[in-house]
């Protein structure tokens, strides 16, 4: 039986930007696959985003425009889920053995690495996918399909201090998720 690729997009999505955007359509454009995006429930690494259902809604809005290849999908909201993500990786495998898995991660993600649960395990399960980041390079050793893109130099971090400030995300953020964030669509 052939295995259906899936590809894993986490993230906070707090808001979901054209940075996620874009890379999502290369991953559709480059493989054969399916893309799962899996917004965070809590963040492990000690964020503290917006609700779970707001950020769900956001990544429904922003992410839609791509059909049935790409699901957003709640599994950070299991019960028992521990927020790691090598976690969600093993029960995704026990629930879909038809399925095989890689991470799809953007290069900035590369720098915190140490930070997460046997990284090393969690490559060995979902081998890594790296969308390329303008500042975060890729080390050259790191056993990768590395993307021969650069996303656009975007952060969700600059957007919430935009956003609180009255700034427009015009351009930045999906159209779709600013009107839900309630900021005029220019």
């Amino acid at each position: 039986m052939n295995k259906r690729l899936t590809l894993l997009f986490g993230g906070t999505f707090d808001p979901p930007h054209v940075g996620h955007v874009l890379g999502v359509a290369w991953l559709l454009s480059a493989m054969d696959a399916d893309v799962w995006i899996e917004p965070v429930d809590r963040h492990v690494l000690g964020k503290t985003p917006l609700p779970f259902a707001t950020r769900m809604q956001w990544s429904r809005l922003a992410f839609g425009i791509f059909g049935e290849r790409v699901t957003v999908r709640d599994d950070e909201r299991r019960p028992g889920a521990s927020g790691a993500t090598i976690d969600l990786v093993r029960h995704l495998q026990a629930q879909h053995p038809d399925r095989v898995f890689r991470l799809a991660i953007g290069s900035d993600i590369l720098a915190q690495r140490h930070r997460w649960q046997d990284f090393p395990g969690l490559m060995a399960l979902a081998p890594l996918v790296v969308l390329p980041r303008p500042g975060f390079g890729v080390p050259p050793d790191l056993d990768a399909l590395v993307a021969p893109v650069e996303l656009p130099d975007v952060s969700s971090t600059e957007l919430r201090a935009d956003w609180a400030a009255g700034r427009s995300l015009a351009g930045r953020v999906p159209a779709t998720v600013i009107a839900a964030m309630g900021q005029h669509v220019d």
